[in-house]
């Protein structure tokens, strides 16, 4: 991995810091850019990431059919907080503190957890190459809700340091 997609990846951290800030354990929060769908945060429950306690949180466009809420996608993170962490083989030199877990898009009807729990032994499995290949796309589209609006630079300057 070279320096320009390290800190493009660490760019994408500080964007999910600033849509997370002082949220509680469980909470939500909408954010709007006009021309586009919402975008859903919600800290969806607390988890034990290795022995870590951790939060997991939802981001997330909804878009409606048939009545039904579509996630348009929703991408689902172990927020760390301060505990931060450098997630192995996935992502040798980078200490996140958002961690990919699962993508889902109703609309595709595809859904795909990548950090799981398994409950045998109460440890999470992971499959490092789908967790680098989410990791991709999270950094493209953290950079895209920067270029929409839903997160402004001025934002971001602010929230530098928060991850």
């Amino acid at each position: 991995m070279n320096q320009k997609q390290i800190n493009a990846i660490m760019k994408s951290q500080t964007v999910l810091a600033h849509l997370t800030e002082g949220m509680e354990t469980v909470d939500d929060r909408r954010f709007y850019a006009d021309g586009f769908m919402p975008l859903n945060v919600e800290t969806i429950g607390g988890v034990d990431f290795n022995g870590i306690p951790a939060r997991m949180v939802s981001v997330c466009h909804y878009g409606e059919q048939n009545g039904d809420l579509m996630r348009d996608p929703e991408v689902v993170f172990i927020d760390l907080g301060e505990k931060a962490a450098q997630f192995s083989d996935a992502t040798p030199e980078i200490v996140m503190r958002f961690l990919p877990a699962s993508f889902r898009n109703d609309y595709a009807g595809f859904n795909d957890e990548v950090i799981r729990f398994n409950p045998d032994d109460g440890d999470f499995e992971y499959d490092a190459e789908k967790v680098a290949d989410l990791l991709k796309f999270v950094t493209m589209w953290m950079q895209n809700l920067v270029e929409q609006g839903f997160v402004s630079e001025t934002m971001m300057a602010d929230a530098v340091g928060t991850c």
